[in-house]
């Protein structure tokens, strides 16, 4: 499967709440900083 910045199954909309849009963004940043992050962190 290709990357894609949307999922194949759910797209974002600019209708839902900002609580939920910052909770996807904090799980993204998690995610990035977990696998950039030096062996050994």
């Amino acid at each position: 499967m290709a990357w894609s910045p949307v999922s194949n199954v759910y797209a974002a909309t600019a209708g839902e709440p900002a609580e939920v849009h910052e909770q996807r963004r904090a799980l993204l940043r998690e995610c990035v900083a977990r696998v950039v992050a030096p062996v050994g962190s």
